[in-house]
């Protein structure tokens, strides 16, 4: 059982080096920062789990009951909440830690007090591990829609992958529930308990790996299209681009107020970052007809359709790396700024500004300093 627990634990270990590794670097995959301390406190409690059960230490028990396993389903909704297809706004978060707050104190409570210890010690274990296991399977269950709404049909069309996704998922929530009533039968086996700890990381691990998946598959769509649209541009004669000049249409006084009404909300509530964003839903969105949008944003802004929403994701990516915490990777503007390629953004950007994201950025940290 030793050896089979020591091969678990290298084997999760190993997966997880090579899962953050994988993907902290990627260019446009956001990699949250909370995110990477979750993985490394799991793992940092996985190890000495081992390293007590090596030395038969008398504090493996206090290891294996410590309530870290609350901590995982928070750590995937804020990976959700945090990539840059996501658009909805995140609900205060302290409220997911409350779970893990209370049952530190309980924990607290019981290892301090040696009569509380004796006496609900196995309640508090067997409660904690079901607690934790439901805990999870609840985020789990929760973030699927999210999921779903930000990757659409994509995932649907390659059964073959998601059938193994999901197996995987049955897989391991039906080995957790067979160490749980385990553990029910031999609450005092250690093994036991560290087999479930295992299990739990590796769901949690499967979460994460899964929503980075998901993006890298969300990426790549978004390039290919992105390369698509831009040939299919630059294949256009230039007899097509001056067959429609603009024609000056002249819009009443109640127009123009409306229509300078609906954009300042539009601008509010950061409408600009939807990567999906054209003429048309602009159109829809603010209900302007199509055939007013280009005279009205030239006489108010001054700019055509496409400049406007650019000048505004530009702003946007000033904004954000003028903050004193920078969330992203300068890498990962270009999707959070709702343009579709790293390429379109450094292109405007410097065409803009004349210098790169990078060098405005250490330029503006310098003048602060």
């Amino acid at each position: 059982m030793n050896i089979l627990l020591t091969v678990l634990t290298f084997t999760v270990l190993t997966l997880n080096a090579s899962f953050i590794f994988l993907n902290i670097g990627k260019e446009k995959m956001v990699f949250n920062r909370y995110l990477l301390l979750m993985l490394l406190g799991g793992i940092f409690f996985l190890m000495l789990e081992y390293i007590s059960q090596i030395l038969v230490s008398p504090w493996l028990h206090l290891v294996l009951v410590f309530p870290i396993g609350l901590l995982y389903g928070p750590g995937l909704l804020l990976l959700i909440h945090s990539l840059p297809q996501n658009h909805t706004r995140t609900k205060p978060f302290w409220i997911h830690f409350v779970p893990f707050f209370a049952a530190l104190v309980i924990y607290l409570l019981i290892v301090q007090d040696s009569a509380w210890h004796y006496r609900y010690s196995t309640d508090y274990t067997l409660g904690l591990q079901f607690i934790t296991l439901l805990h999870l399977c609840c985020y789990l269950l929760y973030l699927r829609p999210s999921i779903s709404r930000i990757v659409g049909r994509r995932f649907d069309k390659n059964k073959k992958q998601k059938t193994i996704w999901y197996l995987s998922f049955i897989v391991l929530i039906i080995c957790l529930l067979a160490s749980l009533v385990d553990m029910i039968v031999e609450v005092g086996n250690s093994h036991i308990h560290r087999v479930f700890s295992l299990l739990l990381y590796g769901m949690f691990l499967l979460g994460a790996s899964f929503v980075y998946f998901m993006q890298e598959r969300i990426k790549t769509i978004s390039v290919t299209t992105d390369i698509v649209k831009e040939e299919a541009e630059e294949s256009k004669p230039q007899k097509l681009k001056k067959r429609n000049p603009h024609v000056l249409i002249s819009l009443t006084r109640e127009q123009e107020i409306s229509y300078r009404n609906k954009v300042e909300l539009f601008i509010q509530t950061l409408a600009y970052l939807d990567s999906d964003l054209n003429k048309d839903k602009f159109s829809s969105q603010l209900e302007i007809p199509l055939q007013h949008i280009a005279p009205f944003l030239k006489q108010e802004f001054g700019k055509g359709f496409n400049g406007f929403i650019n000048q505004l994701r530009l702003n946007y990516a000033i904004r954000q790396l003028k903050s004193q915490d920078l969330t992203y990777t300068i890498e990962d503007l270009s999707m959070i700024c709702g343009f579709s390629s790293r390429a379109s953004f450094y292109r405007n950007f410097q065409a803009e500004f004349g210098c790169s994201p990078h060098q405005y950025r250490m330029d503006y940290v310098v003048s602060i300093d």
